[in-house]
């Protein structure tokens, strides 16, 4: 466990290529976007049991096959702007990445 730690301490200080405190930047931005997240998905959550209390002769599935695509919607237009310029962020090669994208779809 000690190994453990000290190679996790020594990543977050130098980082990995020496530049000074690269993992530690961002200590308000990220929880509150975390913590963000979590009350939308409650708020979201709480939208669609009172949408189904309320239609109960709509067949669910029209309304998931819905929600999943408005949710990758809006994860691809989150993804493209985070990402920015950075075209290898998209790139997917015959390799382990590759492996473990087809085998979360599965």
């Amino acid at each position: 466990m000690g190994d453990i730690s000290s190679t996790a301490r020594s990543l977050s200080t130098t980082g990995r290529h020496g530049s000074s405190l690269k993992y530690t930047k961002n200590w308000v931005r990220d929880p509150v976007l975390v913590g963000t997240a979590v009350v939308l998905s409650v708020c979201y959550n709480l939208l669609m049991q009172r949408t189904t209390n309320e239609y109960p002769d709509f067949p669910l599935i029209w309304l998931n096959a819905y929600v999943v695509s408005i949710g990758a919607l809006m994860d691809t237009i989150v993804a493209v702007a985070l990402t920015g310029n950075t075209t290898y962020a998209w790139m997917l090669g015959l390799n382990v990445k590759l492996a473990c994208y087809l085998y979360s779809w599965g």
